[in-house]
């Protein structure tokens, strides 16, 4: 897990005794470094789980993780969140609208550390890029998972998500099968 380095508001999600627990907060456009060094860890610790890989991604400059949380920070057509547990970033997600339209968002990458599984830090990441997308007028959030009776397929039927189409290979030369989820949400009429 990676310190936090500076001071932002943070969102309660979760508490024990009294005591944050969970926190999740946007990623801004300084926390590229911790960005870079979050993201590599998740693509180390559960390179089954997304199509890029750690090869791949490692070799990345720094200016394509600098131009990502800038792109967070803005938060026009995406933005990214960091899970922090005492003060340290645990886990993380995106969410990004499609360039296609305007209604459809995609949440990727989210990943949390194993020593924060089953704390709630994957709902609270899950539920923040909910929120982000309801806030900008998405009507439906799809996103991938590894077709299996995983807790992350159990996180995301619990909010509603529903399976869609036919599971896919995870990456070309990849044994791993992938589903497609989908949630819609509510339109005010």
């Amino acid at each position: 897990m990676t310190a936090v380095g500076h001071e932002q508001s943070y969102d309660v999600v979760s508490k024990s005794k009294g005591i944050t627990v969970i926190s999740v907060r946007p990623i801004a456009s300084t926390d590229w470094p911790v960005y870079r060094e979050v993201r590599l860890q998740a693509l180390k610790d559960s390179p089954q789980a997304f199509g890029g890989t750690w090869q791949q991604e490692a070799l990345l400059p720094e200016q394509d993780w600098s131009t990502r949380a800038i792109a967070s920070e803005s938060g026009q057509s995406g933005r990214g969140f960091f899970a922090i547990n005492k003060d340290e970033v645990c886990g993380l997600a995106w969410c990004l609208i499609s360039d296609s339209n305007p209604h459809v968002a995609n949440i990727y990458a989210l990943w949390t550390a194993p020593s924060v599984r089953g704390q709630g830090a994957g709902r609270a990441l899950l539920e923040k890029c909910i929120a982000w997308a309801n806030n900008k007028g998405v009507r439906h959030i799809r996103l991938s998972v590894t077709q299996d009776e995983s807790p992350a397929m159990q996180l995301y039927k619990s909010k509603g998500f529903c399976t869609v189409g036919e599971p896919e290979f995870l990456r070309p030369g990849s044994d791993v099968m992938t589903q497609k989820m989908e949630l819609r949400l509510a339109v005010d009429v």
